[in-house]
């Protein structure tokens, strides 16, 4: 492991082979390892998440357990709390998704805000896909969207 900044780390017990750099990145980590976390908070309350890249401040601060993210960008996937195999790129993109697998936010405030549970989802532009309001379907089936506040 590697740790720089202050609080970087700080309870780790098990994890191995994770890189957090910025003050209280990777901070709640304690057995997830291959993790990336560079940032202010960044990955903050991962516990057990494994394979995660969080690039920017706040990026994936909330993420506790999920896995196989890569969140770029100020606040890019900050309250996904164990969404899995989803790409986040752009400042808020994909900030409130909070479960739910596959999800790929590309662009400011991309997918951010949807509530219920994530599959599938593409949103790619400035505020695509924003505040959507998901139902979900069985994986691999796209997720219909019921209600979009932002076209």
């Amino acid at each position: 492991n590697i740790g720089m900044g202050c609080k970087a780390l700080q309870n780790n017990t098990c994890g191995c082979n994770n890189i957090a750099q910025g003050v209280f990145s990777l901070n709640k980590n304690t057995t997830g390892k291959f993790n990336v976390s560079l940032g202010h908070k960044s990955g903050f309350y991962n516990t057990t998440g494994f394979h995660n890249v969080l690039l920017g401040s706040y990026a994936g601060y909330n993420t506790t357990v999920g896995h196989d993210n890569v969140s770029i960008g100020s606040r890019a996937g900050q309250d996904t709390k164990t969404m899995s195999s989803s790409v986040n790129i752009g400042m808020y993109a994909g900030r409130s998704a909070r479960y739910g697998c596959n999800a790929i936010n590309i662009g400011k405030y991309a997918g951010d805000g949807t509530s219920g549970l994530s599959y599938n989802n593409i949103a790619i532009g400035t505020c695509a896909g924003r505040l959507n309001v998901v139902v979900p379907l069985p994986a691999p089936k796209v997720v219909p969207i019921l209600a979009n506040s932002s076209g």
